[in-house]
Order: C-alpha cells, then structure tokens, then sequence
C-alpha cells in the first residue's frame, strides 16, 4: 500500500527546515485568528482534516513515554483564509461559537428594528373605506414590509459573510412572546 503524502509515518531524525513544533504552530494559528486549545491534544487530527502537512520526528533516546513529536509545515495565507471560513461556519469550533453569539445578537437587533405589520400606518389606514378594504390593505402591506425567518437569515449572511439558516432564526425567536412574533413577522408557525 502506498502512503499518502500526509501520513505521519515518515520518520525523521531531526525536524525539517521550515517546520514548527506543536506549541509554535498553535501560536502560529493564533496570530491568524485561528483559536484552538491551548493543550493542542487533537493538533495533528486538525492539521489532517485540513490537508496541512506534517511530520513526525524519532524521539530522544532517553524519552521511552509517550507519543514522537510532530512538526508542522505552516499553510500559505489562502489557505489559512479557506480554514477559518469553515471553522467559522462550523458551530462547534471556538471560532464558530464566537460567530454564533454574534449571528444570535444580530438576529435579535434585525428583529427589534423591523417594522410592526399587525395594523396599518395612520397614512394607509385613514384611504381605507369599509372593513373588507382594510383587511386587503393589511394584507398587501404585511407582505410588501413584514420579515420572514428566511429574509432575516439572508440579512445576517451578508452582515457577517457567514450562513445563517431560519432554523437558526427560529430558535433565537422562540423567546420571543408569540403577540410580538405576530407583529413583526409575515407568517407565523
């Protein structure tokens, strides 16, 4: 079977130029915005799930406990770019959760500033005639100004240039009291 270019298994006596240990290559993602945990336990799963190359080095003599040292080529900036794209899009990753408060925050604001779609405008309501005419009225105003889940999932996408889904939105509204769900959204349920 022939090893694949990113395996670890490649043994070498001493690091390779332009490698950096483990601790140099988490405070080397740091400097990128990139966060991880200090103890960098799964450094070698994150650099192969994200095609970063390594190797791994033969011990001391005298160390008989524990794993061989791994160092790590450091990834050019587009790629340092295309990670921390997908970690912020990914809500598990220390990055991604920093991103969910903010889409959580910018939802609730988005929210809160839209307009009420309960009841119409003085402007509109004082044209109307009979009950049949105002409830059309509302209707074709509720649908031209009110929000939709998926409307204030796109606005956060382009805010923050992340994704953003309505369950996302759905979530974040279920706090909300049903009567002020009514009056800022389209539809409701």
């Amino acid at each position: 079977m022939v090893k694949k270019e990113n395996e670890p298994n490649w043994q070498y006596e001493e690091a390779p130029a332009g490698t950096l240990s483990g601790e140099d290559f988490i405070a080397y993602l740091g400097r990128n915005k990139i966060k991880l945990r200090e103890e960098g336990d799964n450094i070698c799963r994150f650099a192969r799930n994200n095609g970063i190359k390594f190797v791994e080095v033969k011990r001391e003599s005298g160390q008989q406990f524990g794993s061989n040292p791994h160092f790590f080529y450091p990834p050019h900036k587009s790629k340092m770019e295309s990670i921390l794209n997908d970690l912020k899009n990914n809500n598990i990753s220390f990055n991604g959760r920093e991103m969910l408060k903010k889409k959580k925050t910018l939802i609730n604001e988005i929210f809160n500033n839209g307009k009420d779609v309960d009841k119409l405008p003085k402007h509109l309501d004082d044209k109307v005639k009979n009950e049949t005419e105002r409830k059309k009225k509302l209707g074709e105003y509720r649908k031209k100004n009110g929000l939709t889940k998926t409307l204030i999932a796109k606005q956060v996408s382009e805010k923050l240039g992340v994704k953003c889904n309505r369950k996302l939105v759905e979530s974040v509204l279920e706090n909300k009291s049903s009567e002020i769900i009514r009056k800022k959204l389209k539809k409701t349920g």
